[in-house]
Order: structure tokens, then C-alpha cells, then sequence
């Protein structure tokens, strides 16, 4: 081993340390800037997004790189500390199974009744995307349902 090959294997070692780290703290900032629409959501991210900078600490604490592993396990740390903040106003993720099939915005009213229009629609829209309904016009009956409560509080409703 030459003088040469040592110092591109170490530039090599730092270029890749560099790598992951940048890599893992976008991913850290990526997670931390989605807007959840429930605790499930953002507790599905935290567990995913965490388990794979548990993954890096592990193998930099294998390699005898305690600063690495050390910076992943500070960045899981931060994003469980934001999605913990984040995660008390949201609403929580409960299943239904309906009686008989009826419109999306029927059962967004009267599950979650207001007067505005808007925001009817809205609920309409969010039941039929996070169920992957084919047409908002026919919510079938005996089929489970995911839906959100009407918010932090709303949990007493469902």
C-alpha cells in the first residue's frame, strides 16, 4: 500500500461518510416539512424514516465511527422530537364499515355536519383519497372505512 493508495482510500471513506450523512439529514428535513393528516401518518414516517438512521448508526458504530453514528442517532432524536410536536393537534385514523352505500358527501356530513359547503367537500374528497374510492358518488356498504376525526378533540366523536 502506497502513500497514494492510502490517501484515496481515505478521501474515498470521507467522500461516502459525507454522502450519507447529507443524504440522511434531506431526509430528515424532507419528513419534517410533510403536513400529516394524522397521528398514524406521521407516526408510520417517524418509524420508517428512524429505523433507517438506526440502520446507518449501526453500521458507522460497526466501523469504529462514533462521530457518524452519533450524528444519525442526533438526527432520529430531532425528527422524533418535531413529529411528536406535530403530532399533538392531529387527528387520529378510526374505521368504519357503512350500513349502505352512499355518496362521499353524504357521509362527510354526516359524520362531520358543518354548514360550509368547502369544507364538506374537502372531508368528501379526503374520505374517497385515503380509501382509494373509485367514485365519490358510491361509498359501499360493509367495507371497513378509514376516516379521520373532526381533530384533536374529535376523538370523543368517533
Amino acid at each position: 500500500r502506497t502513500p497514494q493508495r492510502r490517501r484515496e482510500s481515505a478521501n474515498s471513506t470521507a467522500l461516502l461518510h459525507l454522502f450519507r450523512s447529507a443524504c440522511a439529514a434531506e431526509l430528515v428535513r424532507a419528513a419534517s416539512a410533510i403536513e400529516f393528516s394524522s397521528i398514524e401518518d406521521a407516526a408510520d414516517v417517524r418509524e420508517n424514516v428512524g429505523s433507517r438512521l438506526d440502520l446507518l448508526a449501526t453500521q458507522a458504530a460497526d466501523r469504529g465511527d462514533d462521530a457518524a453514528a452519533n450524528l444519525y442517532d442526533g438526527l432520529r432524536h430531532a425528527l422524533g422530537r418535531d413529529i411528536a410536536a406535530k403530532g399533538a393537534t392531529l387527528a387520529r385514523i378510526y374505521r368504519i364499515e357503512l350500513a349502505a352505500t352512499e355518496p362521499a358527501l353524504v357521509l362527510a356530513h354526516r359524520l362531520y355536519g358543518g354548514s360550509r359547503r368547502e369544507s364538506l367537500v374537502d372531508r368528501a374528497a379526503e374520505i374517497i383519497a385515503r380509501n382509494r374510492l373509485p367514485h365519490p358518488g358510491f361509498v359501499p356498504a360493509g367495507v371497513p372505512l378509514d376516516l379521520l376525526t373532526a381533530g384533536a378533540d374529535a376523538g370523543r366523536r368517533a
